[in-house]
């Protein structure tokens, strides 16, 4: 299967997660300690696939799965407290915009991947296409300085994450190296969840019986591990910059899915999207089917 149609899927599979996020973070937004350990903690769960493909490591494959892991969740721990000092309409487009760049650079830096002429322009064009997809019409404030550093500094990890992450299915089978990546991501939960003042917030999460939102909670969850692994399979097979272009499809299909819950389903989602704003992300998603096309058919 080509890497792109993989990378697809992954990208379908978040923007479900990114409407799931839509809904909950109307309600609550845990602390980002609390956040980042419940990501790591899933992430794990790829451990069950050990018996089956887990192979022994060299010193190199688990010294890289660890930077991944830690990388990784670095930076959901920036991007989850950048939240909560800013709006996600000012912080997602932040972070979605930079990331791709990072691995653009440490791809090319670590990897040695490069792109010809056209891929960037392509490349160019599916970034201009992403931002204002990302943008939300209903930010109201402006980005402070800590909060653009901690952007800044979450798209350069995941950058960081997913660069390592496809070196690391370079030197190792995609399986293996994936269940190694999982099991130092339950190290990296255990090293938060040590912290006396991580583990209160984490066992007063769990122990909270006000908000009632397990079910939803389980579909981002599930949702999100299918992306996931489908994001990394993708990392396997193709090249890590443009398996990264591709997230212009995640916000596209984010912005078509709200748009329709808003009419169909308010009561789940409801979203005011003025004309000026459909035209807007109408005319993004032009400009990132034009980038895709310049990328992949040119």
């Amino acid at each position: 299967m080509h890497w792109s149609i993989v990378a697809i899927a992954a990208y379908l599979a978040n923007a479900g997660v990114g409407i799931v996020d839509k809904f909950l973070l109307k309600r609550l937004i845990p602390h980002p300690a609390v956040y980042t350990f419940f990501v790591s903690l899933t992430g794990g769960v790829v451990i069950v696939a050990a018996p089956f493909v887990l192979e022994d490591a060299p010193a190199p494959v688990l010294a890289t799965s660890a930077i991944t892991a830690l990388a990784f969740s670095a930076a959901l721990f920036c991007y989850y407290a950048a939240l909560q000092r800013n709006e996600a309409s000012r912080v997602i487009p932040l972070v979605g915009s930079l990331t791709p760049v990072a691995v653009l650079v440490f791809a090319g830096l670590f990897l040695g991947e490069t792109l010809t002429w056209l891929q960037l322009v392509g490349f160019i064009l599916v970034m201009l296409g992403t931002a204002v997809l990302a943008e939300e019409g209903n930010a109201r404030t402006r980005l402070g300085m800590h909060t653009i550093l901690l952007g800044v500094f979450s798209a350069t990890l995941f950058g960081a994450a997913h660069v390592a992450a496809k070196y690391l299915y370079t030197i190792h089978p995609f399986g293996s190296g994936i269940v190694w990546r999982g099991i130092a991501s339950i190290v990296v939960a255990f090293l938060i969840f040590v912290i006396p003042m991580n583990r209160r917030r984490i066992v007063a999460e769990l122990t909270d019986k006000e908000t009632k939102t397990e079910g939803i909670v389980l579909l981002g969850q599930a949702m999100g591990g299918t992306g996931f692994l489908l994001f990394n399979y993708a990392l396997s097979l193709g090249p890590a910059t443009l398996v990264n272009a591709l997230a212009g499809v995640q916000y596209g299909i984010l912005f078509l899915g709200t748009l329709v819950l808003s009419r169909m389903a308010p009561r789940v989602i409801r979203e005011a999207h003025s004309r000026r704003e459909i035209a807007m992300k109408s005319a993004g998603l032009l400009v990132v089917a034009g980038g895709l096309a310049v990328i992949f058919l040119v």
